[in-house]
């Protein structure tokens, strides 16, 4: 009679799922292990000052970008055009009208509410052209069936450059601007409370032509607990 041996159970296992990451293009050490290592960030800040980052190479497991319009705006991850580590984020946005690209978490939200008072959003950006004008938006998750969303003017904390410029805008001069919904049926925004315990998305915005044209990356997009106004 074979004896259960749990070590050569182990064994196997170990190596089909080697087999299938092969199989499947999967990079064990970057794509699994690797993933507990994405919610930090190269240069902009300590990690255990991050509460999450947005991006920082690449998306948190899961979390999603969109844009809109759909047709002429676009999001996507550039690795020509980086600040730190391999890859920076592009927003191409259409200038002609209002024009947005957002980051979106899966199945998670971001409780802030204890960090309003010395926390901050940071990242640096860089324009293609320079001089670009742009929003920073944070949008909560809609649980209460509203997405409200909180911005403010990313020029208010910092030109955008041909070159990367670090940003850092106070989570509590988010908290000083109106919170507001989308209505679909009137087809306005309306006033409405913002829920700082369910973050759910970060968001950049161009306005209708305030650019002539708009193309800028962001990389190590982050909130962190407490703000740090000079990288290190």
């Amino acid at each position: 009679m074979k004896i259960f041996n749990p070590l050569h159970f182990v064994a196997c296992a170990l190596c089909g799922l080697v087999f299938v990451s092969l199989s499947l293009g999967f990079d064990f050490k970057k794509d699994w292990l690797g993933q507990k290592d994405k919610n930090k960030t190269v240069g902009a800040v300590s990690d255990a000052n991050v509460l999450y980052c947005f991006f920082s190479d690449n998306f948190l497991l899961g979390d999603y970008p969109y844009n809109y319009p759909h047709d002429k705006s676009k999001l996507q991850i550039d690795a020509k055009v980086l600040k730190n580590g391999d890859a920076s984020l592009r927003f191409d946005l259409d200038p002609d009208t209002f024009s947005g690209g957002a980051i979106c978490l899966y199945k998670r939200v971001i409780d802030a509410k204890s960090y309003l008072k010395k926390g901050a959003v940071q990242f640096w950006i860089k324009g293609a052209m320079g001089g670009e004008v742009a929003w920073i938006s944070l949008i909560d998750d809609d649980s209460d069936k509203k997405k409200t969303v909180v911005r403010l003017p990313i020029n208010r904390y910092g030109d955008i450059n041909k070159e990367w410029t670090f940003l850092s805008i106070p989570l509590k001069d988010f908290t000083r601007v109106e919170p507001c919904f989308w209505d679909s049926t009137l087809q306005r925004e309306i006033p409405y409370e913002f829920n700082w315990e369910r973050v759910a998305e970060f968001r950049i915005e161009s306005k209708k032509k305030e650019n002539k044209s708009f193309r800028i990356w962001v990389d190590d997009i982050c909130i962190v607990k407490k703000q740090k106004k000079n990288p290190s």
